[in-house]
């Protein structure tokens, strides 16, 4: 079952592919289509709504990794605006949000990355860990030709652009640790199979699940990839069956997700109806001419496997999801055609259909 929650606050801006935290009864979301602003709810104090608190000190990220690690938020890469070239670039910086003291610090880090629309986790052993990621290259070679050109050639380099096959775009393959002491970013292992983006990722009893996400711009992995974080490797692939998107061959990017009464829940995301089956068709260029589409299906994962569940008042993505004891909290994101949504929905309660 799938409730409207209206007892919490909204949201007071549009938070789209911008970042989120939690600790206890703390709630932290900002950045993204929100800007420099950096938001807080207390739980405890609802009555107070979200309080605006220290701004991102610098040009805010859209779509970057995220994760929270004891009392620090670690906000990683994303695209951001470059001030003189006017084109969006890769942002290199990792920032590290201090919720105790409600001050952001800048990591010295200086190394290659591909943080654009990967995930980041915690373990235990290991601290921070990052998986996918656009290639940096690439996306900043892209924005800028396309930037330099006219409108009938813009066409044509993304005609052309898109018109290649998964390995040609070479997102980052590798599941990487961050030392948050050190600021050194490693190579813990390979992931053989396809790199992603804006997928969601889930955590429970020493597993974490990669939720579909892009595999290429416009296709999307029909599936779960899961690890075992205590060996940080992939142990396996699982399927999700019912449902229209999942059904139709199609995956999602930038689902809501969480643990529900134990149970790992994914709701939501963007999809081209029929660009796997384009691509499997030979059309490298999979979504084109197809119509975005935002899910308000709702899959949890039982004992036979990811299954449908439910589904959502509409359509939403990209935005954050928050695990409360009363259920799984959505709140900020986008709905069809990208209409933001401030209102919050509560997931409770869920079971298969």
């Amino acid at each position: 079952m799938m409730k409207v929650e209206t007892m919490l606050p909204a949201l007071p801006v549009a938070v789209v592919s911008g970042a989120c935290g939690q600790s206890g009864q703390r709630l932290f979301a900002g950045l993204g289509s929100a800007g420099q602003a950096w938001f807080g709810l207390d739980l405890a104090n609802t009555a107070a709504g979200w309080v605006a608190l220290a701004p991102f000190p610098a040009e805010a990220p859209q779509q970057p990794a995220y994760v929270t690690l004891q009392d620090r938020i670690f906000v990683l890469g994303g695209s951001v605006l470059d001030q003189r070239s006017a084109c969006m670039r890769q942002s290199t910086r990792i920032w590290a949000y201090d919720m105790q003291q409600d001050v952001w610090h800048c990591m010295p880090f200086e190394q290659h990355s591909d943080f654009l629309g990967a995930v980041a986790f915690a373990d235990p052993q290991r601290g921070l860990m990052v998986a996918g990621g656009y290639h940096r290259g690439q996306f900043d070679d892209f924005c800028i030709r396309m930037n330099s050109l006219a409108q009938e050639e813009k066409e044509r380099f993304r005609s052309d652009y898109m018109a290649r096959e998964i390995a040609g775009f070479h997102w980052n393959q590798g599941l990487r640790r961050f030392d948050t002491r050190t600021a050194c970013l490693d190579l813990v292992t390979e992931n053989p199979l396809l790199a992603t983006c804006g997928s969601a990722l889930l955590q429970q009893d020493g597993l974490a699940w990669l939720i579909s996400g892009e595999v290429k711009p416009g296709l999307r992995r029909n599936g779960i990839v899961r690890l075992d974080t205590a060996r940080c490797e992939v142990t396996a692939t699982e399927a999700v069956t019912g449902g229209q998107v999942f059904g139709g061959g199609d995956g999602v990017a930038s689902p809501f997700a969480g643990i529900l009464q134990q149970t790992p829940v994914f709701a939501g995301g963007t999809y081209f109806p029929g660009a796997a089956k384009n691509y499997q068709a030979g059309s490298l260029f999979a979504h084109q001419g197809l119509e975005k589409r935002w899910s308000d299906e709702c899959f949890v994962r039982t004992g036979e496997g990811w299954q449908l569940a439910g589904k959502l008042p509409a359509g939403r993505a990209h935005g954050c999801s928050f695990v409360l004891p009363e259920g799984i909290l959505l709140t900020g994101g986008d709905s069809q055609d990208g209409v933001p949504v401030l209102e919050n929905w509560l997931l409770s309660d869920m079971s298969v259909n």
